[in-house]
C-alpha cells in the first residue's frame, strides 16, 4: 500500500508536469524516479518505523521526567543530561557492522534487512557523532549559536560528509572515547 501511494502520488506528479508541458525525456526520467523512491521507500520503512518509535519513546521518557510522578529510583535516571553525554550502548555497534556487511550479501532477504539495520544504527551513532563534535566545540570555547550554525551550515551544504563524518566519529567513540580524554 506505501510503494501504491508513493508511485500514484508520483503518477500524478507527472501528469502534472505533462500538463505544463515537460519534455518527453524529463518526464520518462520523472516516472523513473518515483518508482525508484517508491521502491526504495518501502525498502527501509521498517528503520523508518523504528527511528520514529525510538523518538517517540525518548520524548515520553522526557515528558515523564519532567511532569511525571514517578519514584526516586526511576527519577534519579530520568535527569536530563547535556547533549554532549549523548551515547549509545557499545552493544549497538555490532548489530550495525553486522548490517554494513550484510549489505555486500546477495542472499535472499538480508540486504533489505541490513539497509534497515544500518540505517536505523546509522542514524543513532550518527547522532552520537554530533554530540561528540558538539562536546569538541564546547571545550575550545565555541558558543551555542556558533556551534547551531556551523552544524546547520554542514548539514545543508555538505550532507553527505557531514553525514558519514558524524557516524564515522560516533562508531570511532566506541573504542578511542573522546570523551574520556578530555585532560
Amino acid at each position: 500500500a506505501l510503494e501504491a501511494g508513493v508511485a500514484e502520488g508520483g503518477r500524478r506528479a507527472v501528469e502534472q508536469y505533462r500538463a505544463f508541458g515537460m519534455s518527453g525525456e524529463s518526464l520518462e526520467a520523472l516516472e523513473a524516479l518515483s518508482a525508484d523512491v517508491a521502491a526504495g521507500l518501502v525498502a527501509v520503512w521498517p528503520a523508518l518505523s523504528a527511528l520514529a518509535l525510538w523518538l517517540g519513546v525518548w520524548i515520553a521518557h522526557r515528558l515523564l521526567g519532567r511532569w511525571g510522578r514517578v519514584g526516586s529510583d526511576f527519577g534519579r535516571r530520568l535527569t536530563p543530561l547535556p547533549f554532549e553525554r549523548f551515547r549509545p550502548p557499545e552493544a549497538l555497534v555490532w548489530p550495525l557492522i553486522a548490517g554494513l556487511v550484510g549489505l555486500w550479501t546477495d542472499v535472499g532477504w538480508v540486504p533489505r534487512a541490513a539497509a534497515n539495520v544500518a540505517l536505523a544504527l546509522g542514524v543513532v551513532y550518527a547522532i552520537a557523532g554530533l554530540a561528540i563534535q558538539w562536546w569538541w566545540r564546547g571545550r575550545r570555547g565555541m558558543g551555542t549559536a556558533w556551534r547551531v550554525a556551523l552544524v546547520v551550515i554542514s548539514a545543508m551544504f555538505l550532507t553527505p560528509f557531514a553525514a558519514a563524518a558524524w557516524v564515522m566519529i560516533g562508531l570511532a567513540d566506541v573504542w578511542v572515547g573522546f570523551r574520556e580524554r578530555e585532560q
